[in-house]
């Protein structure tokens, strides 16, 4: 794992720039070593970097997700449970030393404006970690598909949950219902975020985008269709569009309205050609 910082920044600091709303933190490009929206304007010259190689780290731990609190800590979801690390040390939290905590094995991690930390767990259903308490959320709570793929936080603060089987979930005052989205039922949710009072969803395949505004739901296939593969991220960025990652034809940009022209993102003069993006921010 490798995090660069400004050289004038010290390791306390580095934390807090690597806010993961103010810069890209998880961006995958196969063929294309360039960036869209990628890293800070200054050139890897003008920075420094600090390579963390912590055994349990470095060699047995697939980080899938990263989430940062105010207080600094940056929380990773990896395969063999949570880890926090504070700029210096590593924290393990697994299910076998914490209670609360069924599975290891996190998807995706969102931390709440509340500063609740959620995460999305492969068969183990929707992790809540509130003033350093686990609870898991699961079949008998309502959380039909506890595989969990994707989160989102909508405007109210209700948390939106994305699954592989079942469509999108909802979990307000601690309790979890069923978005009842028809189109949705048995879709493979791959990325939630919610702008402009609407849930964006990518699913898994074919390279389909649905827009939920509470009501009504719509859902339509970005340029080269099947072509694209899964819709891996959405996020708005500071010019107001949306940007949207694909497993397959790299990323495509439009306003956050439905029925508006998708265009896809060239790269550098070769272009994204068959490249893939995993994820982004903006």
């Amino acid at each position: 794992m490798m995090f660069f910082a400004p050289r004038h920044f010290t390791q306390r600091r580095v934390i807090s720039w690597m806010n993961l709303r103010a810069c890209l933190c998880l961006v995958g490009l196969w063929g294309w070593a360039g960036s869209v929206l990628a890293i800070p304007p200054q050139q890897i010259q003008q920075m420094i970097h600090r390579h963390w190689e912590e055994a349990v780290v470095a060699s047995e731990l697939n980080v899938t997700s990263l989430a940062q609190g105010e207080d600094g800590y940056l929380w990773m979801g990896t395969t063999e449970g949570l880890v926090r690390f504070d700029g210096v040390r590593f924290s393990y939290f697994r299910r076998i030393e914490v209670p609360g905590l069924i599975h290891d094995n996190f998807r995706t991690l969102l931390m709440a404006r509340d500063q609740t930390l959620y995460g999305g767990t492969v068969e183990g259903g929707l992790v809540q970690m509130r003033k350093k308490e686990f609870r898991s959320f699961l079949k008998t709570d309502g959380l039909l598909d506890q595989h969990v793929t994707a989160l989102a936080e909508m405007e109210d603060g209700t948390i939106a949950i994305g699954t592989y089987n079942h469509g999108v979930f909802l979990l307000r005052n601690q309790t979890v219902t069923h978005a009842s989205i028809e189109q949705l039922q048995n879709v493979s949710v791959n990325c939630l975020f919610y702008a402009d009072q609407a849930l964006w969803i990518g699913e898994l395949e074919k390279g389909i985008v649905g827009h939920w505004d509470g009501k009504h739901y719509t859902r339509f296939t970005l340029p080269s269709g099947s072509k694209v593969g899964a819709v891996q991220s959405i996020v708005k960025g500071p010019d107001g569009f949306l940007y949207i990652a694909t497993s397959k034809q790299g990323l495509f940009k439009m306003k956050p309205k439905v029925g508006e022209e998708v265009r896809r993102i060239p790269g550098p003069s070769t272009g994204l050609g068959g490249s893939g993006a995993m994820a982004f921010d903006s």
